[in-house]
């Protein structure tokens, strides 16, 4: 049987591996949308699981996914390295705080440029190909340098562009993400605000709560 707070840990896997910290230059603002085979959302009834979107300001950026609790916000300001969960949870509305300097998830990857360049969508695409302690076999990451890479970030921020189509090791599983949508408009600054009627707890503090002694 699936636990409450191994259930909870298995959907914060995604947002906690691509969120990772970033120094480059904060320069796009836009919606992106990403498609995923991801097997869990394929079992999601929700209209639409299978999309992801970012809503990028400069250095926030701000994700919407839809999961088995519902729909989840990540949001992360890379300047301040600080980031915030916001999802309802037992009928409560909570943002989880995350300490940036200290969830990592960082794996010493390999990287080769031993694949060759293609077409995704309207992009051209370069390739990588990336090898790690947990991956069986390498895999490979389509990026463009016509847009910056900071706001999706996934392999030890080695990528140097805009991902367009990748794979990720996601419990246990080989997980697809492609973009599917690129929009460069102005972004309202209120949606990396966090909202007054979520209390605010660090991720510690929500573990402690899912504790059996409590």
């Amino acid at each position: 049987m699936i636990t409450v707070q191994s259930k909870y840990m298995g959907l914060l896997f995604f947002v906690l591996f691509s969120f990772s910290s970033c120094s480059q230059e904060y320069s796009f603002e836009g919606k992106l949308t990403y498609i995923t085979d991801d097997p869990v959302q394929q079992q999601i009834t929700s209209d639409s699981a299978e999309y992801i979107n970012y809503y990028v300001k400069q250095e926030k950026v701000r994700v919407e996914t839809k999961t088995q609790m519902g729909k989840q916000i990540y949001i992360k300001d890379f300047k301040k390295n600080t980031a915030v969960l916001l999802l309802d949870f037992n009928g409560k509305k909570m943002a989880l705080l995350q300490d940036l300097k200290k969830d990592t998830l960082q794996k010493n990857y390999s990287v080769k440029k031993n694949c060759k360049s293609t077409k995704v969508g309207e992009f051209k695409a370069k390739c990588l190909s990336i090898s790690g302690e947990h991956l069986k076999e390498p895999v490979q990451v389509y990026y463009s340098k016509s847009y910056p890479g900071y706001m999706i970030d996934v392999y030890d921020k080695q990528i140097p562009g805009l991902p367009l189509q990748y794979d990720l090791i996601v419990q246990g599983d080989q997980v697809n993400y492609e973009l599917v949508r690129l929009d460069e408009r102005e972004i309202a600054a209120e949606m990396f605000s966090i909202p007054e009627e979520y209390e605010q707890l660090t991720m510690e503090e929500f573990l402690e709560r899912l504790s059996p002694n409590n």
